[in-house]
């Protein structure tokens, strides 16, 4: 099945040619599933990816005229890209109890490939070949929460990651993933918002992807009506913050949940993440 593409405008600063960019219109086709097939079974992207977002509302940009990004839907979530970066934007899930349940129960798959993105041209993506250390593929809605093996398959696509610093993606961001994944089987759901932080002029892995400066969270969680955000420095020795869900619109321009009020997002919660299982909590504070 087709996979459904929208357009959103994102207002970033970027510092990369305009011809990186995606043209203004660009209808999906039935490539993206032929190619995943040739690699393993497709996992079918919904026709409608708004019950990924509260209120099914899409991360946006804050500011008109910023650039376009394109918005990829998955089995079980979606992500803004940016082909200036080539990296996500921001990566978005509605991380369900049962679907979490699922993931515990679902091996993690090992020795995957990324696979590209067929709808882009290979110069507007990255590819699995072009991380290096210290730079791990780092996902941004992460394989621990997809129910089944299929739709963990569906996450390795570099589409889906960012270049985290080891130290980072293997420790304290594995506890934080952990400790929303446990949250969301206490709690019933969360809506979760995951990207990178970039600097003005960001450094680049190979001289052409994108490092970003930190990594984000931001989830809202219905049953509690709260919304808040987590930023980890992305180095060699990485450093957590318990943000506000504003905060994150200033650092990146993109609010990751347009329908919640702003007075929801002005201000950081009183939320203890639950511990996830076998590993640490995060240290943000």
């Amino acid at each position: 099945m087709s996979r459904r593409y929208l357009y959103f405008a994102v207002a970033i600063a970027v510092a990369f040619p305009a011809a990186a960019r995606p043209p203004a219109h660009h209808r999906a086709s039935a490539s993206h599933a032929r190619a995943a097939a040739s690699h393993h079974p497709a996992a079918a992207a919904p026709a409608d990816c708004s019950t990924f977002y509260a209120g099914g509302k899409s991360p946006a940009a804050v500011a008109p005229g910023g650039d376009s990004g394109r918005i990829f839907c998955h089995s079980f979530y979606s992500v803004g890209y940016s082909t200036s970066y080539r990296n996500p934007l921001w990566s978005a899930e509605h991380l369900t109890a049962a679907i979490a349940a699922g993931g515990d129960a679902t091996k993690r798959l090992k020795s995957i490939r990324f696979h590209a993105e067929p709808d882009l041209k290979p110069a507007q993506q990255g590819s699995h070949d072009d991380y290096e250390r210290p730079w791990d593929r780092g996902h941004m809605t992460p394989a621990n929460d997809a129910e089944n093996p299929t739709t963990q398959r569906d996450t390795f696509v570099v589409t889906n990651i960012v270049p985290q610093h080891a130290n980072l993606n293997e420790r304290l961001w594995q506890y934080l993933e952990a400790s929303v994944h446990q949250l969301a089987k206490d709690d019933g759901e969360v809506y979760i918002v995951t990207g990178p932080v970039f600097d003005a002029h960001p450094r680049l892995m190979g001289g052409r992807i994108a490092i970003p400066a930190s990594t984000f969270k931001a989830i809202y969680d219905p049953a509690r009506n709260v919304a808040v955000a987590y930023i980890a420095t992305n180095e060699a020795a990485p450093t957590c913050k318990v943000i506000s869900v504003a905060e994150v619109t200033r650092a990146t321009g993109i609010d990751p949940f347009p329908s919640l009020a702003a007075t929801a997002k002005d201000h950081v919660p009183a939320l203890v993440l639950p511990k996830g299982p076998a590993v640490p909590l995060p240290d943000c504070r």
